[in-house]
Parts: structure tokens; C-alpha cells; sequence
């Protein structure tokens, strides 16, 4: 299947010998290389392994260099493992090896010219490490591109990288809703869903994180008009409209990112079709 057509009704629920308890809402098998993967971490006490194939991920696992110390987000995901990639479907000698590999406290492991896994006790805790990881791989990927030479790979203590010197009397935490690790950047991502209309369920720990009631997307109806611009909207509107650049003589106005694109429908007026006023 394409990452696009999964859904959770799709997943296959096999337990940790790979028989399968619930075959989901396709006919289709097991992946057998994932599963083997995937369950020699678990045999280790991991409860979430999170794997993927992502084009910066694949590529710093192709470089010998690994990942290198460019961002707080490489920096963040430390100590990172690294393991070796014998063949599509490992063996059970090389699923030991995988199990050797992680090592002590880290969360993340770098299959070398495959891809990237992270581990964790939960589903947010898992997505966060992965999060980071990938980051962390697009900004050195992009960055290579400049030369080996031209960069600052940073060294630091890790035992001291992350102790900070906030003020006891500072406040962090004004409702004392307590959040593991991970949780408060997953239920950002669940928002983000569930203002695209997804309707997630998921069990947020504070169900709105605003004082006031703030618009979602799908509060937005029309876009205001550009002042100075003639012409028919574009047919794609949103919050990311591009620029968009019509043609000599097609009567396509020129549009661009807008703040005002985010204004609640009640905020705006049509005057006529296709126009609006904001207020």
C-alpha cells in the first residue's frame, strides 16, 4: 500500500511471534522484513518501535561520517546507535546483532544504507525521537551540500548539554497539567489533524490551550482580496497560497502569503461574488 492509503483500519495486529490476530480491513500479507525488524527491538523490552525510509534518513545512513552534531536536534537525540544491514529479511543472527546494537539509553538507531528507527515506552515519547532524528537528517543533508569544509560540527559534553540555569522562581507549568515526554509536541500534531477536519480522538489533557476560543481553519470561508488587485481568486485558496504569477493578458491577478487569509469567516463581508471586505 501507498503511505496515503493507510489508515488505522488498514494496519495488520499480529502478536510477537508474527501470527496474526487481527487482519485488518485489506487482504493483504504481512510485511516480513518489517516484522522481523521491528520485533527483534521489541524482544528487547522496547514497547513502540517506530521505523522509516525517509530520503534524508536513507541518505545520512548511506554517509560515513553519520550523523553529525549541526543542530540542537542532532544534538538532542544523543547517544544515536548505529547497526549494521545485512538483507531484506534478517536473520535470526542478524536480529541479535540489531538487539546488540542499540545501545545503552539511546532511543534512536541509524541502519546503515537502510533508514532510521527510534524506540521508546510510548506512542508520543517514540514520534518525538523520530521527529528530531529526521530533523536533524534534513538539516545535514541540505547543508553537505556546502562542502564537509564549510561546516561547524559541534562537540559537547552530554552530560551537561542540557542542565539549565532557569530561575527557581520561574513558572513553567500555570494550569499543573503534567505531560510525559513527548505528549505536549503530539497533541500539537493532533491539533494540526483535527483542524484539517480528521477527527483524530485523541484524548488531549487539555482539550483547548488558549484563553480565548481562537479560529481553526475550517472557520475560514473566503479569502479577503488583495487590495490593488483585479481579477478572479485563484481556484486553490488556504493559508500556504503561493504566489501565484498570471500571464500577460490572462486576467489572473498576482496573490501572496496574507495573514488575513486566517481571519474568521464572521470577520469578512462579500461585496460580490468572488470579493470580499475584512472588517
Amino acid at each position: 500500500m501507498q503511505y496515503s492509503e493507510i489508515t488505522a483500519s488498514s494496519l495488520i495486529k499480529v502478536d510477537k511471534n508474527g501470527k496474526i490476530i487481527d487482519p485488518g480491513s485489506t487482504v493483504l500479507p504481512v510485511n516480513k522484513a518489517g516484522f522481523k525488524l521491528n520485533s527483534a527491538l521489541h524482544e528487547t523490552g522496547h514497547n513502540v518501535v517506530f521505523h522509516t525510509h525517509s530520503h534524508a534518513g536513507t541518505a545520512i545512513s548511506a554517509m560515513k561520517c553519520g550523523l553529525l552534531n549541526l543542530c540542537q536536534e542532532a544534538i538532542i537525540v544523543r547517544p544515536v546507535s548505529y547497526g549494521t544491514y545485512q538483507g531484506f529479511v534478517p536473520t535470526r543472527a542478524e536480529q541479535l546483532q540489531i538487539q546488540r546494537d542499540v545501545l545503552e539509553g539511546s532511543h534512536v538507531l541509524i541502519l546503515e544504507n537502510h533508514g532510521l528507527v527510534s524506540v521508546g515506552p510510548t506512542i508520543e515519547e517514540t514520534f518525538l525521537w523520530m521527529a528530531q532524528l529526521t530533523k536533524a537528517c534534513e538539516i545535514q543533508w541540505r547543508v553537505l551540500r556546502c562542502g564537509r569544509d564549510n561546516l561547524t560540527d559541534r562537540t559537547f559534553d552530554e552530560n551537561k548539554a542540557f542542565e539549565g540555569d532557569l530561575p527557581v522562581e520561574l513558572e513553567c507549568n500555570p494550569n499543573g497539567v503534567e505531560y510525559g515526554k513527548g505528549e505536549l509536541e503530539f497533541e500539537s500534531y493532533m491539533r494540526m489533524l483535527d483542524n484539517e477536519g480528521a477527527n483524530t480522538g485523541y484524548p488531549y489533557k487539555l482539550s483547548n490551550i488558549f484563553k480565548d476560543q481562537v479560529p481553526t481553519y475550517p472557520a475560514v470561508q473566503y479569502p479577503p482580496i488583495v487590495p490593488g488587485m483585479e481579477g478572479p481568486p485563484p481556484t486553490r485558496t488556504g493559508p500556504g497560497l503561493q504566489l501565484v504569477r498570471g500571464r500577460p493578458g490572462s486576467g489572473i491577478p498576482r496573490w501572496w502569503n496574507n495573514a488575513s487569509l486566517l481571519l474568521p469567516a464572521a470577520n469578512l463581508t462579500r461585496t460580490q461574488p468572488g470579493q470580499d471586505t475584512v472588517k
